[in-house]
């Protein structure tokens, strides 16, 4: 799993202590429908003039630095679609 990203390889731990096994495949999978769940939300929150704020939750990763890149894709997915 050193290949993962951080938060990739934190996702699979946690999945790990509940006796779940995902394969590379599998995260790769999730964090793109989370991606793109994110687009829509963020699409639509934006065709309706509503303001989106995204802020960090913590709880991501061990580092936080690992944490603040999460919440700055989150950010430039916003951003992009926003022309922000």
């Amino acid at each position: 799993m050193s290949r993962l990203s951080p938060a990739m390889a934190g996702f699979a731990r946690i999945a790990g202590q509940y006796g779940i096994k995902l394969t590379a495949a599998d995260l790769v999978d999730i964090f793109v429908k989370i991606y793109c769940t994110d687009r829509v939300v963020f699409h639509y929150c934006h065709m309706a003039g509503a303001a989106v704020v995204v802020t960090m939750s913590g709880g991501y990763a061990r580092k936080i630095e690992d944490s603040v890149d999460i919440r700055n894709k989150s950010q430039n997915t916003v951003n992009y679609l926003t022309g922000g």
